[in-house]
């Protein structure tokens, strides 16, 4: 049974791995760019901080929770879902679903070396991945935004993959999504797990100070205590 849930005023879809495939199975078939957001605690503490990027991530067409945190805010700990988390099921059955469709990537970031981390770790993962390129200029604007069009059009992807951080990428994606080709654009914004595969280091420091903030601004909303 799918389950949506709200989180510091950001609603998201709670499905297990079977059904997050059938939605996206239709997002590929339905002729438009469609949209998907994984979120993390720290897109959920920005969104927080910043509602302008809370409303951006609104616009996504499905918004999956990242994190176990997350899950067990909303009282999700355990179960299916929760178990699919915990062993990253949802990433690698996406990837090779996609890859057996015979889909052609390409990975957007903010920096280059981002994009560059994120393509080698992808593909060494998922050898039979055919990435067509990588995008990084989304902070663009006026006549520079056409050329990232242009550059992005011109690669015919199937989906586009953004991460390590997406916040300009995603930015970019609501400004021009009408122009943009392609069949669903995936965004990881600043996911933990892919940020540690791709070689993104984070300090043990950062990382409990990240997770006590969002207890404690969870803890706030009734009924939501850890």
């Amino acid at each position: 049974m799918e389950q949506r849930i709200s989180l510091l005023g950001v609603d998201m879809d709670c499905l297990n791995v079977g059904q997050t495939m059938e939605r996206i199975g239709s997002f590929l078939k339905n002729g438009q760019l469609n949209t998907v957001a994984v979120l993390t605690a720290e897109s959920l503490l920005e969104a927080e901080a910043d509602p302008a990027y809370r409303e951006l991530l609104q616009q996504f067409a499905l918004c999956l929770p990242g994190e176990q945190c997350i899950l067990e805010a909303a009282g999700l700990s355990c179960g299916e879902i929760s178990q699919e988390l915990e062993g990253h099921g949802l990433y690698n059955r996406m990837f090779w679903s996609l890859i057996r469709s015979g889909m052609r990537f390409l990975i957007a970031g903010e920096t280059p070396e981002e994009t560059a981390a994120l393509r080698k770790y992808l593909q060494e993962e998922y050898t039979e991945l055919c990435v067509v390129g990588e995008e990084s200029g989304f902070s663009a604007e006026g006549a520079s935004e056409d050329s990232v069009l242009n550059r992005i059009n011109g690669l015919f992807p199937d989906v586009i993959l953004s991460g390590l951080d997406s916040r300009e990428p995603e930015a970019f994606l609501f400004r021009n999504r009408k122009k943009l080709g392609g069949r669903i654009w995936i965004s990881f914004g600043k996911d933990p797990y892919l940020r540690q595969q791709a070689g993104w280091k984070e300090s043990l420091l950062k990382k409990t100070h990240r997770n006590m903030t969002f207890r404690r601004l969870i803890a706030k909303y009734p009924g939501r205590e850890l």
